[in-house]
């Protein structure tokens, strides 16, 4: 399972930061923010369906992938009740970890906006 924390002060820093930005480089941010959370979210249900993570039977976990996107922020759950069993595996089903290999497989879409992102400016 993949853990982002940030502590308070650390989010207060980057909040005073990103408010004392321009507002270009403010909505470019958004607009990579954005561009991740939809792109993860899209490679996590493809995961489910495909490959060596395929867990696809009744379509509910598919389903149960969604994201939400705020001010420069973004998530992605799996909602189904036994999604995590499927994503860490149990003593009688192996792991499908298709939330990581969602994260995996738009790595380099994401290195690559960052890029343009970055080169803009």
């Amino acid at each position: 399972m993949i853990t982002l924390e940030i502590n308070e002060k650390d989010l207060k820093r980057v909040q005073d930061r990103f408010a004392k930005m321009p507002a270009v480089i403010a909505q470019k941010l958004q607009n990579l923010v954005e561009y991740a959370t939809f792109g993860i979210e899209r490679d996590s249900k493809t995961a489910v369906t495909t490959g060596e993570t395929r867990a696809f039977d009744t379509g509910n976990l598919f389903k149960s992938i969604t994201s939400n996107v705020g001010h420069l922020e973004g998530y992605v759950v799996a909602n189904a009740p036994y999604a995590v069993y499927v994503h860490e595996g149990t003593r009688y089903m192996r792991e499908r970890p298709f939330m990581e290999a969602g994260i995996k497989k738009f790595t380099p879409s994401w290195n690559t906006y960052l890029k343009s992102i970055l080169n803009d400016l």
